[in-house]
C-alpha cells in the first residue's frame, strides 16, 4: 500500500505536467494565420482587418467603459503605420487605460508581447500648444518580414461622455476587412440613438437583466482602390453612427437629441464670457474710430484682433469646448479658437454688432458633418456676423486672412450656429 505522502507527491507531479502540456499547447496555438486570408480579401490589399471588435457600456450620462479589440494583417511596407498604436487619454482623470498588445509572424505564431516599458508616455501637443491635460500612450509593434499581423486590446474608463464609437469597415483605401462588431450595453430605458448609413437594418437589440444591448455582427468588405474623383469612403461604405441623448462633462450636463439642445449645452459654457471691461472697450473704439458702416467696422475690428493676438492652443478640463473669458485673451495677447472667437465677439458687441460662435468641422479635404443625426462632429470654432442680408464668417486664429474669407478649411461646409435660441445649421461660403 502507497504511503501518503507519495500518493500526493504523485498527484502534485501528474497536475504539473498537466498544467505544463496545457501552457505549451497555448503556446503553439497560431493566430490568424495569413493562409486563412480569403483570396478576394488580398486583391488590391495593403493590410487585411482580421477581427475589428469594439464594445461600449454606458454607467450613466457621465461615465462609461470601452473595449476594443483589433487585429489586423500588415502585407507590405505601406501599411505598416497599422503597427503604430496611439491611445489618448486626459492626464487630469485617472490614467485607466489597460493595454494588451501582441504580433504574430506569417504562420500566427507569437513572436512579440507587449512590455510596459515599451509603452511611451507623452503629452499631446499639436505644436501651438502650450497648455493641455491630453496625453498619448504610444507603441510600435512593426516586424521586418511581411506578412506579419498585429493584436491589441484595449480597456479604459470614461469619465465625461459626449461621444461614442461607431463602426465602418475600414477608414483608409487598399484595405479590407475580415469581420467585425460594435456592441453597446445601456440601461433598458436609456435613450440610446443610432444611425445605419449605406447599408440594410442590422441593429440586433436585446433586454438582458435589465440591459439593454444593441450589436451589430459585420462579414468580410474587399478593399477599394482610390480613383480620381471618388467620394469620401465615408459617403459610400456601411457605416454605423452612434450618440448619447443625455450626456454629461465635468458637471455640465446637456441634452443631443436635436441640434437646437446641442447648441443650447455648448451656449451655457460660455455664457458670460463675452464680457470686456470698459478700458478695453475704449481701445475698441479708438480702433473704429468714426467709421459708420457696419462692415467697415467689423473689418477694422478684425484687423485690430489680427494685430493685437496670436492664436495658442490650451486644452484644460472642458477647455476643448469653453473658451476663456474676454479679458483674458485681451491681457495676455493669446488664446485657441474659442477663446479668440469668444473675444472678437466681445469686441463687437462692444459697439453693438451682434455675433454667434459657430462650430465646424475644420480641415482640407474633410467630408462634411451629417447634418441628419446630431453627434459631435466638430474641431474648430469661427465667428458668424449677421450683416443686412449677408453673412460675414470670420477666422479668427488667422494673423493674414483678409476679413471675411475663409478658404478651403472651413469654408464651403456645414456648420452650427450658435444662437440665442439654441443651435442651427448653415452653410459657410463657397468658393
Amino acid at each position: 500500500m502507497l504511503h501518503k505522502s507519495k500518493i500526493f507527491y504523485s498527484c502534485g507531479l501528474l497536475l504539473f505536467v498537466f498544467v505544463l502540456s496545457f501552457q505549451l499547447k497555448a503556446q503553439k496555438k497560431l493566430m490568424y494565420p495569413y493562409d486563412e486570408i480569403p483570396e478576394n480579401l488580398l486583391k488590391n490589399s495593403n493590410a487585411v482587418i482580421r477581427e475589428d471588435i469594439t464594445k461600449f457600456e454606458v454607467i450613466d450620462k457621465g461615465n462609461g467603459k470601452s473595449y476594443t479589440k483589433y487585429a489586423v494583417t500588415i502585407l507590405n511596407k505601406k501599411a505598416d503605420h497599422f503597427a503604430e498604436v496611439r491611445v489618448y487619454y486626459d492626464s487630469k482623470k485617472l490614467n485607466n487605460s489597460a493595454i494588451q498588445a501582441r504580433t504574430y509572424d506569417r504562420t500566427g505564431r507569437l513572436i512579440k508581447q507587449l512590455k510596459n516599458k515599451d509603452i511611451e508616455d507623452y503629452a499631446a501637443f499639436d505644436g501651438y500648444s502650450i497648455a493641455s491635460d491630453n496625453r498619448v500612450k504610444y507603441f510600435d509593434l512593426r516586424h521586418p518580414d511581411y506578412p506579419y499581423t498585429i493584436e491589441y486590446e484595449i480597456e479604459t474608463k470614461e469619465d465625461g461622455i459626449l461621444s461614442f464609437p461607431g463602426w465602418v469597415p475600414y477608414s483608409r483605401f487598399n484595405v479590407s476587412s475580415q469581420k467585425s462588431n460594435l456592441e453597446f450595453s445601456v440601461h433598458e430605458n436609456y435613450d440610446f440613438r443610432y444611425q445605419e448609413l449605406n447599408m440594410e437594418p442590422s441593429a440586433i437589440e436585446k433586454i438582458v437583466d435589465g440591459k439593454k444591448i444593441i450589436s451589430w455582427n459585420f462579414g468580410a468588405f474587399e478593399a477599394i482602390e482610390s480613383e480620381p474623383g471618388m467620394p469620401y469612403l465615408s459617403e459610400v461604405l456601411p457605416t454605423v453612427l452612434t450618440a448619447p441623448s443625455d450626456f454629461e462633462m465635468e458637471g455640465y450636463a446637456g441634452n443631443m437629441k436635436n441640434w437646437t439642445s446641442f447648441g443650447m449645452w455648448e451656449k451655457s459654457l460660455n455664457e458670460g464670457r463675452d464680457f470686456l471691461p470698459e478700458e478695453y472697450a475704449a481701445k475698441v473704439k479708438e480702433a473704429v474710430g468714426d467709421e459708420s458702416s457696419q462692415t467697415e467696422k467689423i473689418r477694422k475690428i478684425y484687423e485690430y484682433l489680427q494685430s493685437t493676438t496670436r492664436y495658442i492652443s490650451i486644452q484644460l478640463g472642458i477647455g476643448g469646448w469653453q473658451s476663456f473669458p474676454a479679458t483674458d485673451v485681451a491681457t495676455n495677447g493669446y488664446g485657441d479658437c474659442k477663446a479668440l472667437s469668444n473675444y472678437m465677439k466681445a469686441m463687437l458687441k462692444s459697439v453693438d454688432i451682434e455675433s454667434y460662435y459657430t462650430l465646424v468641422k475644420a480641415g482640407r479635404g474633410t467630408a462634411n458633418i451629417n447634418k441628419d443625426f446630431t453627434r459631435n462632429q466638430f474641431n474648430h470654432m469661427i465667428l458668424c456676423v449677421p450683416v443686412h442680408q449677408d453673412t460675414i464668417w470670420l477666422e479668427c486664429t488667422s494673423q493674414d486672412n483678409p476679413c471675411g474669407y475663409l478658404g478651403s478649411f472651413t469654408g464651403d461646409r456645414d456648420v452650427l450656429v450658435i444662437n440665442e435660441n439654441g443651435g442651427n445649421i448653415a452653410h459657410t461660403k463657397i468658393y
